[in-house]
């Protein structure tokens, strides 16, 4: 297992951990893998996002919809994995229109999670 790989399933593991407790709602143990797939377009250099990706994240899309304290613990997971990762805060604002995601669960610090 390369080095990079092994950091970056430790890093999930840490906001899982930190998480997992501090959100009412969805916990992040269960955000996580939902967008793990995507972190080849979101991180790495590929083009666009793939259909695991697509597919995670329409699951969590589907669940943001469900109740205002999911989608604010989905937002404040996805927050917490953008200040650990180098995403490419661009392809992130695309994933919405690209995997055509209702409720525009954004992955940016700069969104405010309680509303």
């Amino acid at each position: 297992m390369s080095i990079k790989l092994l950091q970056i399933l430790c890093t999930i593991l840490i906001i899982i951990m930190a998480s997992a407790s501090a959100t009412a709602g969805i916990p992040c143990s269960n955000v996580v893998p939902k967008v793990f797939p995507c972190s080849g377009y979101l991180i790495g250099g590929d083009s666009s996002p793939s259909e695991a990706c697509c597919g995670g994240a329409q699951d969590l899309d589907a669940q943001a919809a469900a109740s205002r304290p999911d989608r604010q613990a989905i937002c404040g997971c996805l927050q917490a994995a953008a200040a650990v990762f180098p995403i490419d805060v661009e392809k992130a604002a695309t994933l919405n229109d690209s995997c055509h995601l209702k409720n525009k669960i954004p992955i940016d610090l700069s969104v405010d999670c309680s509303t």
